[in-house]
């Protein structure tokens, strides 16, 4: 009898744009080869077309259960959200929740596991690209998923263990990309490099925990096209030509209208 054969996109995902090829397994017992590219798997080969539905159909419960879990933990945090709660979200049952991911802390595991794969994977893409608009529009694309940057902050502020390993691997990620651009003479030396990694990433993803609010001090979205456009070419303009003279300093840190804009909020 025919096999099926399905690609996912993820470990516990929908079906690839592939979709579902039919192939002929070798004679006697299935053959069961677990593969994996980049970013896809595939699954195991069944020997009868009956267990391969069983076992698509439980995956795809599964994706719905983390990606309802994915929505509810960015809306309220973790601690807010009941495992019924998920099970409601991706109509199934509490119980059919426990089973496939052993508990709550299970899912949640789950859930930050996804979120840094999904995260990485955008950020690898991006540092592969040398046009300008098409680095643009990855960062555009990973901000079109609300559940994930909804809950992406609230990852990194939580200070859970999913925030400490995303911080540390955008750390690091941070500090390759310095110190290519330091070897490439595209950036003057810098001693205390991590420090530097550090300031820059709090920089970016300070625009991403305060999103809301820089959008009203903007009036566009930071993640828009047009809001990635202007944050960018302030960034640039920022780090290629000194913001401060010294004696521009020494007037803007003693002007009383700088002291008197702040205590009212009005601009200068």
């Amino acid at each position: 009898m025919p096999t099926r054969r399905l690609m996912w996109s993820s470990r516990i995902g929908e079906p690839d744009r592939v979709g579902v090829d039919p192939v002929t397994p070798p004679s006697g017992n299935c053959v069961n080869p677990l593969l994996r590219t980049e970013q896809s798997f595939i699954l195991l080969n069944m020997c009868s077309a009956g267990r391969s539905k069983s076992r698509s159909s439980d995956l795809r419960a599964a994706a719905r259960i983390r990606d309802a879990a994915l929505e509810l933990f960015g809306e309220r945090g973790t601690a807010a959200v009941s495992v019924r709660a998920i099970a409601d979200r991706a109509e199934v049952s509490a119980p059919l929740v426990i089973h496939h991911f052993g508990s709550k802390a299970g899912l949640i595991d789950a859930v930050d596991d996804y979120l840094i794969e999904r995260v990485m994977s955008y950020l690898d893409e991006f540092t592969t690209k040398t046009d300008p608009d098409e680095a643009t529009s990855v960062l555009v694309s990973m901000a079109e998923e609300p559940a994930l940057f909804n809950y992406l902050p609230r990852a990194l502020a939580d200070g859970g263990d999913a925030g400490a390993r995303l911080y540390d691997r955008l750390h690091r990620m941070s500090r390759l990309m310095i110190d290519r651009m330091i070897d490439g003479g595209y950036c003057r030396p810098i001693e205390d490099r991590d420090a530097l990694a550090s300031l820059l990433l709090v920089e970016d993803l300070g625009v991403m925990l305060l999103r809301s609010h820089v959008q009203r001090a903007m009036g566009v979205d930071p993640y828009s096209p047009e809001g990635l456009a202007r944050l960018s070419s302030v960034g640039l303009e920022l780090k290629t030509n000194p913001l401060l003279t010294f004696p521009a300093a020494d007037v803007a840190l003693t002007d009383s209208s700088v002291t008197d804009a702040s205590s009212t909020g009005e601009p200068t």
